[in-house]
């Protein structure tokens, strides 16, 4: 029963994880600078984990906010989202990296709506 109880717990917590991502990636794309980073529709035929590998979220925030503003209009993309998250975590922003990000921009007097 304990191991049941932990599953749920961790299938909760990627769930929060994964909504946080989305409305965070949302907030920081709303308030970018200059002109917005236009999100590429999704293709059936794509692989979420070789678009995710091929945007190189490394480099740069804004490509992590791309990637998944790009990834919430697959239908299973929580599901990716988990399959990212379990073989790819040091290459996903931790939620704090993006929640500062956006308290930076507040500071410059912008807001999330």
């Amino acid at each position: 029963m304990a191991w049941l109880m932990c599953f749920v717990v961790e299938y909760v917590w990627d769930w929060v994880q994964w909504k946080s991502h989305q409305y965070l990636c949302q907030c920081l794309h709303d308030l970018q600078e200059g002109d917005k980073i236009p999100i590429p529709p999704y293709f059936e035929d794509e692989n979420p984990l070789a678009v995710f590998l091929d945007t190189h979220v490394e480099v740069n925030l804004y490509c992590w906010v791309v990637f998944v503003l790009w990834l919430k209009t697959h239908p299973l993309a929580w599901r990716w989202f988990r399959i990212i998250q379990k073989t790819h975590p040091s290459l996903i922003p931790t939620l704090l990296t993006l929640e500062n990000t956006l308290w930076h921009l507040e500071r410059k007097g912008k807001k999330c709506q």
